[in-house]
């Protein structure tokens, strides 16, 4: 593969991850609420969780999952619940744990594991590396597999970048916001709410798509 065609892919794998959508929004909202290390420590979250799809991409399992509408529903289902389900978290968890503060380690440990399980049960993900890794696929390189595993590995790079700057961004912008109690605890209801509604977005898609 040369060397063109990757920066081309890289490139182009930047602009769509800065486009806004319920990854890069997530991400922002974990560095408002948490601080600059949750949004970088939640953008490596939604990197990791790229291994499993590029994987099914490669394996071509994506196929199956665009074959049966069911199976592609309940899984978005799953994860708008899942995104709900942690929106109630935030908005039940008591302010001065921490939750609504700088993460401690503990809750950067959390945060990282709840991104991956949102990250894979965002079936969309796969769908899109279906339709979009192969278009960089040639036939003269490795074995296809091998590429679409390479090209993977290059938008994880790519969406790190433009992620993880969202989250530090984030972070230094809640710098700025007021502090105390009050302010700490309306960050929070706000962080807890728009992952409810992320939630609910991804449920409605889903039965709408």
């Amino acid at each position: 593969m040369s060397a063109d065609l990757l920066l081309a892919f890289f490139l182009t794998s930047a602009a769509l991850a800065a486009m806004p959508g319920p990854d890069i929004l997530y991400v922002f909202a974990r560095g408002l609420a948490q601080g600059r290390l949750a949004g970088l420590v939640a953008a490596l979250g939604l990197v990791t969780g790229l291994i499993a799809h590029t994987t099914v991409t490669a394996l071509g399992v994506g196929v199956l999952i665009a074959g049966f509408p069911s199976l592609l529903l309940a899984v978005k289902v799953l994860g708008g619940l899942y995104l709900i389900y942690l929106g109630v978290k935030v908005l039940r968890a008591d302010p001065d744990s921490g939750s609504a503060g700088a993460a401690p380690r503990k809750a950067l440990a959390a945060i990282y594991r709840q991104t991956i399980v949102m990250n894979l049960l965002n079936p969309k993900v796969t769908l899109f590396f279906l339709a979009y890794l192969p278009q960089f696929v040639r036939p003269q390189g490795p074995p296809p597999a091998a590429q679409l595993a390479i090209l993977g590995g290059v938008f994880m790079a790519a969406a790190f970048l433009v992620m993880g700057g969202t989250g530090v961004a984030a972070g230094f912008i809640r710098r700025l916001l007021p502090a105390g109690p009050r302010a700490a605890r309306r960050g929070q209801v706000l962080s807890g709410l728009f992952f409810v509604v992320l939630g609910l977005y991804l449920i409605g898609e889903g039965w709408l798509a």
